[in-house]
C-alpha cells in the first residue's frame, strides 16, 4: 500500500532501529530503578554503565532541545562540552509519545499513545492525550465516562519502584490528572522559572535524605519554539539561560549524583504555505470515523469499514505530494514505532492508516462551529533530522 516498494522505515528516513534512541535511555533508568517485570532494551545496559550513577541520577527532560539548537551555543558552552553523543527520538517525535515512554518504560509501539490527540473508538471521542479533555471544545471529560485507565493503561513506573523519586515540574501542572498519574505519591516540586526549578532540585538533592532519582521537566523551550518559530531571537536568549542554569546545577551537585540531560524531540519551522487544512466539507472527511488525530506531521486516520481503497486513492490525489500514506500493519511490521510490532492496545488507539510528512508540511483539521486550533510556527512529530536528533548530555 506504500508509495514505493522501499521499506517504510527507510522511505521516511528513520534511522535503523538498532541505533541508540530515547527509549534506550529510559530503559536504562528502569534498570537503575529496579522496576519489576520490565524487559531491558538493546542499549540499556551499556547506557547505564556509561551514566554510571554512584548514588543517584538527576534526569533533565528538556522539551524541544533537539541537537540542532546546541549549535547555536558556543562550543565552550556547558551543554556542548558535556554532550557525549546524539541519539534519536521515538517516532512520532513528539512529547506525548516520549513522555509516556518515560512513564511506562515502553516505546510507542507498546504503550500505544499516538500523539497529542487520541481517538477512543469505543466512545467515538477524540481527547487531548495529556488532559483527557475534549479536543475541540475543551470540556473536561467525566471520569466515569473516560477513566484515565482507558488511555493510560500501564501504571507509571515511578509508582512501582522501591527507590526514592522526586519530581520537579511546571506549576501549571498543579493537581492535573497527568501529574497524579505520573508522580503518584512521590514528592513533587512546582516551579515557575528555570532558576526556581534548579533551586528546587538542589534543595532536595543536597539534603540528608536525597532521592535516588530526580525528574526535572523543562518545557520553556518547546513553548517558545511553537509560538515564535525556530529563528526568533528569544530562542537564543532562552538557550543561554538553560545552559547557564544547568551548568549551575551540575557544579552544585554533590559527588555521587549523576546529571543526565536529554530531550524528546527538536523542532522545525513550518511555513504558512505548508500548513495544509481539512474541513468537514472535504470529501476525504466523509470516509473517516473521526477527524485526523495523533500529530499534524504524522496524522492517524480511522477509515470507515469498506472505504479503505477509496480513502487511499483520494488521499493520494489530494495529499500524496506532501505525505506518505501507510497502513498501520505496514508500519508495525517495519518496526517504525519501536523495535516491537504494535501491541493490541496500540492497534486499538492507532488509525488503520497513518500519514508521514514528506517535507515540512502539517495537516490540520478545522471543525465547523468549533474553536480553531492555533497553527504553530514551530512543529515536530515528523522525521526531519532537526526533529529526531536529540543530545545525550552527562555531567
Amino acid at each position: 500500500m506504500t508509495d514505493s516498494k522501499q521499506d517504510p522505515r527507510s522511505l521516511i528516513h528513520l534511522p535503523p532501529s538498532g541505533e541508540m534512541n530515547f527509549s534506550d535511555l529510559i530503559s536504562s533508568f528502569v534498570h537503575f530503578l529496579e522496576i519489576p517485570g520490565m524487559n531491558e532494551s538493546l542499549h540499556s545496559r551499556s547506557l547505564i554503565r556509561e551514566i554510571n550513577p554512584k548514588e543517584s541520577i538527576v534526569f533533565v527532560f528538556a522539551d524541544g532541545l533537539g541537537s540542532c539548537f546546541l549549535s547555536r551555543l558556543p562550543d565552550s558552552a556547558f551543554l556542548n562540552r558535556n554532550k557525549v553523543r546524539d541519539i534519536h527520538s521515538v517516532f512520532p517525535s513528539t512529547t506525548p509519545c516520549a513522555m509516556f515512554n518515560c512513564s511506562t518504560g515502553m516505546e510507542p509501539a507498546l504503550h500505544g499513545i499516538p500523539g497529542r490527540w487520541t481517538y477512543l473508538k469505543e466512545h467515538n471521542a477524540q481527547i487531548i492525550t495529556f488532559t483527557i479533555s475534549e479536543r475541540y471544545f475543551g470540556d473536561i471529560c467525566k471520569q466515569e465516562e473516560y477513566p484515565m485507565e482507558e488511555v493510560w493503561q500501564t501504571p507509571s513506573i515511578y509508582t512501582r519502584t522501591g527507590k526514592e523519586v522526586l519530581f520537579v515540574i511546571p506549576g501549571l501542572w498543579t493537581d492535573s490528572v497527568f501529574e497524579k498519574y505520573l508522580c503518584g505519591t512521590n514528592p513533587v516540586g512546582k516551579y515557575h522559572s528555570i532558576k526556581n526549578a534548579v533551586d528546587l532540585i538542589l534543595e532536595n538533592v543536597t539534603g540528608a535524605a536525597a532521592p535516588d532519582f530526580s525528574f526535572l521537566y523543562l518545557m520553556d523551550l518547546d513553548t517558545i519554539l511553537h509560538e515564535r518559530g525556530t529563528e526568533d531571537p528569544g530562542v537564543d536568549s532562552l538557550l543561554a539561560t538553560i545552559n547557564a542554569e544547568l551548568e549551575r546545577l551540575a557544579v552544585s551537585l554533590p559527588p555521587g549524583v549523576r546529571l543526565c540531560i536529554s530531550a524528546d524531540h527538536g523542532q522545525i519551522e513550518v511555513p504558512p504555505d505548508k500548513r495544509l487544512s481539512m474541513s468537514s466539507n472535504d470529501p476525504l472527511y466523509n470516509l473517516l470515523e473521526t477527524s485526523p488525530y495523533g500529530e499534524p506531521r504524522a496524522p492517524h486516520f480511522a477509515v470507515k469499514n469498506g472505504m479503505e481503497a477509496e480513502f487511499l486513492s483520494l488521499f493520494r490525489r489530494q495529499y500524496g505530494e506532501f505525505f506518505h500514506i501507510f497502513s498501520r500493519d505496514e508500519l508495525s511490521a517495519a518496526r517504525v514505532f519501536g523495535r516491537h510490532e504494535l501491541s493490541e492496545r496500540a492497534k486499538e488507539l492507532y488509525g488503520n492508516f497513518i500519514g508521514v510528512a514528506k517535507d515540512r508540511h502539517t495537516l490540520h483539521y478545522y471543525p465547523d462551529g468549533a474553536g480553531l486550533e492555533a497553527d504553530h510556527l514551530g512543529e515536530h512529530g515528523g522525521t526531519e533530522p532537526e526533529e529526531i536528533t536529540i543530545p545525550l548530555i552527562l555531567a
